[in-house]
């Protein structure tokens, strides 16, 4: 299993329960936070779409402008065990 919620212990995948952030919806809210912290009330659109993954360890929360808007894709990748941001871009 190579999803990090679970790690191997005397050969046995146990799933790791001591995550900060352990569901897409916590995701979600860290992301929209940091995407307000770095870009600001232009990128607070109530009408974005999220894409979030869990990834290894790390929550990628992808935050995209609504149908029939243009601008960039929101990236922040979020460690799942800490809460602590990796990366955060945006990409037009």
């Amino acid at each position: 299993m190579s999803d990090s919620l679970y790690q191997a212990i005397e050969g046995r995948n146990v799933k790791i329960k001591n995550r900060l952030i352990k569901t897409e919806k916590e995701a979600i809210a860290v992301g929209k936070s940091i995407f307000h912290k770095e870009f600001g009330e232009d990128y607070m659109d109530d009408d974005r779409r999220y894409i979030v993954l869990h990834i290894k360890g790390y929550w990628i929360v992808k935050g995209l402008q609504a149908v029939g808007y243009t601008g960039g894709t929101l990236v922040t990748v979020i460690d799942s065990k800490n809460g602590d941001i990796q990366f955060t871009k945006i990409w037009k």
